[in-house]
């Protein structure tokens, strides 16, 4: 009979922040110590925002706690001002990107296939395919609509008095001679 070896005990998870958060004031710039905000590390947190990350995955990325990150950004108004500019700039890219292909889908068009399939004379499955190009016409209602307000507006305004008092009072004086008549009159109108 062989004798079990007793299982390895996992050690418990430390809250988050407790290790790198301590050591966030002793910043080195160039320091390889992982724990360390170090140069490299910001430049990586950085672009994670500026690539749209939220803070929490920027920091797993970078390995390093977000109440770390917070207490430098408190500690670091440089950082805090890079932190505002990545997120910033990141976010205008991504509009940008969307509205060029905003643009070609709606104007200058994308490519669709269709597959057609069917027998042939000789009984085989024959495949046919039909590459078209579309445009997207919502999309170029929207951007017309961004563009030159004054002439494609969605919220058109319409005004309209309509004096409703006479037949609200007409309706009330029917409905307290007879409420049976003024029901059905009501279904009628």
């Amino acid at each position: 009979m062989t004798q079990r070896k007793p299982a390895k005990r996992k050690m418990p998870l430390k809250k988050a922040g407790r290790r790198t958060g301590a050591r966030v004031d002793k910043v080195d710039k160039n320091s390889p110590i992982p724990g360390k905000f170090n140069a490299a590390m910001k430049k990586a947190f950085l672009q994670a925002l500026f690539d749209g990350m939220t803070v929490g995955k920027a920091c797993a990325l970078v390995g390093i706690s977000r109440p770390a990150v917070y207490k430098r950004r408190d500690a670091d108004q440089t950082f805090a001002d890079e932190w505002d500019d990545a997120q910033r700039m990141g976010h205008m890219e991504r509009c940008d990107v969307i509205r060029s292909t905003m643009w070609e889908r709606a104007v200058e068009g994308y490519q669709e296939s269709e597959v057609r399939q069917w027998k042939g004379a000789n009984g085989q499955t024959r495949t046919a395919t039909k590459m078209t190009k579309k445009v997207d016409n919502q999309l170029l209602v929207r951007l017309a609509e961004q563009h030159m307000p004054e002439e494609f507006r969605a919220n058109v305004r319409v005004e309209k008095q309509i004096d409703v008092s006479e037949a609200l009072a007409d309706l009330m004086e029917r409905a307290t001679e007879s409420p049976q008549n003024s029901i059905k009159s009501l279904v009628k109108a």
